[in-house]
């Protein structure tokens, strides 16, 4: 506790000297962003004033989430303005609502809260300032190689599952649903990927290069039109599903709900994902879904690998 106790405090120091020279050199700093930007990120290597304008607000964004960190790291400061707070809202509730599992021993809640919320208003602002990253650029098959992570995730919750003596979890549902789950990331990954088209260098069936939009070896590419529907359809599906389960369901679930349900500590990102999916480009859901899948995923893990057992959950399906 104690060298955690350090680490915060030093970077709580940290963070004050970074916004404090931010604030000194801001126009400086802001400039370099944005040239880096134009000459590294940008097609034409020209960023519009508004887009400029745009990160400048970004960065006076980040100053103040170092700002509010490192006053925050003060105890008795951070004390008195939950105090506060607690006051006007239960934050209490809150807390309970967004970090609290019932369903496995691990602390993953804050974390996960925290980074998919930090990670998905970053991608919001980035979509905002750069539009969509560009199509089978860097970014776009990092976000796919997420898809396979995701996959890889789900099979070791299979194999767990399989040499579990614990048999509570062990059974149909979890593993079909396990399996149908790893599939479906795995078949999408390999659609980011073409299927190894580039990499092996195959050749093309004349199907493909007369329908497909892309010319690729893919089987989504030929129903890209349909994309602008099916995303936001998806998305909302999600959304109102989780928000159904969250706040209209049964406080007596069983094992399978608890564990395949998506956690509140997501409810952020699934947010911003579902308002991005009516874009007309569709990237922007795609690599939000990508950090939705790995949150998810990993989440489950936990629920399979580290199984929280008390009276109030219904083993039965």
């Amino acid at each position: 506790m104690n060298m955690i106790n350090f680490f915060i405090k030093m970077g709580s120091i940290i963070s004050l000297l970074v916004f404090i020279l931010s604030l000194v050199f801001f126009d400086y700093f802001a400039n370099f962003i944005i040239s880096y930007i134009e000459n590294n990120f940008s097609s034409d290597n020209h960023i519009e004033p508004i887009n400029k304008f745009a990160i400048k607000l970004y960065l006076i964004l980040c100053m103040i989430i170092l700002l509010l960190f490192s006053i925050l790291s003060i105890k008795k400061v951070r004390l008195k303005i939950f105090n506060n707070l607690n006051k006007l809202i239960e934050i209490d509730k809150i807390k309970l609502f967004l970090l609290s599992d019932n369903y496995t021993i691990k602390p993953h809640s804050f974390f996960s809260f925290t980074f998919s919320s930090i990670l998905s208003l970053s991608l919001a602002l980035y979509f905002l300032v750069l539009e969509a990253p560009t199509p089978e650029g860097l970014m776009e098959n990092f976000m796919a190689t997420l898809f396979l992570i995701s996959a890889g995730i789900f099979l070791s919750s299979i194999v767990i599952l399989f040499f579990r003596k614990e048999t509570t979890l062990k059974n149909k549902s979890n593993i079909f649903t396990l399996l149908f789950l790893f599939i479906f990331m795995l078949f999408i990954f390999l659609e980011e990927f073409s299927w190894g088209q580039a990499l092996f260098n195959w050749n093309i069936n004349e199907t493909f290069l007369n329908y497909n939009a892309q010319k690729e070896m893919t089987f989504h590419n030929f129903f890209n039109a349909l994309f602008p529907i099916i995303y936001p359809f998806f998305a909302l599906l999600i959304l109102i599903f989780s928000l159904s389960v969250w706040f209209f369901s049964t406080p007596k679930k069983s094992i399978f709900r608890g564990i395949f349900e998506p956690h509140p500590s997501l409810f952020l990102l699934i947010l911003i994902m579902t308002g991005f999916s009516f874009r007309l480009n569709t990237e922007y859901f795609e690599e939000l879904f990508a950090i939705f899948t790995i949150f998810y995923s990993l989440r489950i893990f936990l629920c399979i690998s580290y199984p929280r057992n008390y009276p109030g959950i219904d083993i039965e399906r």
